[in-house]
């Protein structure tokens, strides 16, 4: 596998993760995380200790990780935004004079 194989072993996973948690929410972006990455380590040790070739597991994981950490943090700032602009919600009418913490 060369490096064309590698760099599809990070890039499926991510478009695929992106295109669940675009519609569904992040308990179910997690549930699919957890046993894919369980999946790529198992199938990078699987291939070192049957084929005798090195495929390293951390990038594709490290893909994962971070699609769900950016999506999921992107999502719930869309969600604060819709709240917070919401009519008649306590947040919508505070002034900067009104906060109380952070100082």
């Amino acid at each position: 596998m060369g490096v064309e194989g590698g760099v599809l072993l990070v890039l499926f996973p991510g478009f695929l993760l992106t295109a669940l948690l675009a519609r569904s929410s992040a308990v179910w972006g997690l549930a699919l995380i957890v046993p894919s990455a369980a999946a790529i380590w198992l199938g990078s040790w699987g291939l070192l200790a049957y084929r005798q070739i090195f495929l390293s597991p951390l990038l594709p994981v490290v893909t994962l990780a971070v699609v769900f950490t950016v999506l999921t943090t992107m999502r719930f700032l869309r969600a604060d935004r819709q709240v917070a602009s919401a009519p008649g919600n306590w947040r919508s009418h505070r002034t900067p004079s009104s906060r109380v913490w952070p100082p």
